[in-house]
């Protein structure tokens, strides 16, 4: 009971606003839409607050988790809750620590969003999101979960180089009004970029997919560039729409590449690509093809 006591104030310490929903270690079985509402302001708080603040609660937060791995309470308070909230100001965590998962479905960035380095020992849930055209900088990132970024808003540039997903990374349906930069990226999980729309330049270049990459029926208006890339697994570019030229140079392929019904309205450069997988052997026909053909916008 003492070392429940003496848990209990470690996180009253850190967490002062869950007092009145705990009880002998446990949370109350109170109305949780408002045990959920005062956790949700609180994170926005701490995000408003700058990295500073927000770093001081994370260790403490993450010294909980250790030490008590199957406390409820501990887990619930170490999620940031950012659902459908409004940030007006500029949002800096850069070079942060998240504890938990992040809840952001439906949140809306009205100025520059700045994850710079950030380490996530959960989810990063950005479904629905909002970005304006001030830009995400999600670079140099550490997910230990999945990131879901799907059916998002991204109306400025979005910087992802260098981070690593450890599991899902999913951005299906999404909107890019601006450049995407996810070069030399780990996508250690399936990665889901089908039916996006991308209005400028969408770069992916040394970039690692170590399971199932699908692209299928995205739209790519400006340049696409898949240099160096290495899919470990299927590889599904079919229905995709480029509008201008595909970078492929150097690109492995260890598994199936499926890109038959692709349209392809300029170049493509295929300059060292690699087919390990024998069925490929058709796609790369149909590349070379096309590439020698050069205006055939359907294959």
């Amino acid at each position: 009971m003492a070392s429940d006591s003496l848990w209990q104030k470690d996180l009253l310490t850190v967490c002062p606003w869950m007092d009145r929903y705990l009880s002998n270690s446990t949370l109350l079985p109170l109305d949780n839409a408002l045990l959920n509402s005062k956790r949700r302001s609180e994170s926005i708080r701490r995000a408003e607050a700058g990295n500073i603040e927000w770093n001081r609660w994370a260790r403490e937060m993450t010294r909980l988790r250790v030490a008590h791995p199957d406390s409820k309470a501990i887990q619930f308070a170490a999620t940031t809750d950012w659902q459908a909230a409004s940030f007006t100001e500029t949002v800096d965590l850069a070079g942060c620590l998240f504890p938990g998962s992040i809840q952001a479905d439906d949140a809306i960035f009205f100025s520059e969003a700045f994850f710079t380095g950030i380490e996530v020992y959960g989810d990063f849930n950005l479904r629905n999101a909002q970005f304006s055209d001030r830009g995400l900088w999600l670079d140099q990132a550490k997910i230990y979960g999945s990131l879901r970024l799907n059916r998002a808003f991204l109306g400025g540039r979005v910087e992802l180089r260098s981070s690593v997903i450890a599991r899902t990374a999913d951005f299906a349906e999404s909107r890019f009004a601006g450049d995407l930069w996810a070069t030399h990226m780990r996508f250690m999980g399936p990665t889901d970029v089908s039916y996006c729309r991308f209005r400028k330049d969408a770069v992916f270049h040394s970039s690692w997919f170590e399971a199932r990459a699908d692209f299928a029926e995205s739209e790519f208006k400006s340049a696409a560039g898949f240099e160096k890339c290495r899919f470990d697994n299927i590889a599904n570019f079919e229905g995709c729409h480029f509008h201008q030229k595909v970078w492929m140079n150097g690109a492995h392929f260890h598994d199936a590449a499926r890109i038959g019904s692709a349209r392809f309205r300029d170049e493509i450069k295929l300059d060292g690509v690699r087919f390990d997988d024998a069925k490929a052997s058709d796609e790369i026909d149909i590349l070379q093809d096309v590439q020698r053909a050069n205006g055939i916008s359907t294959v």
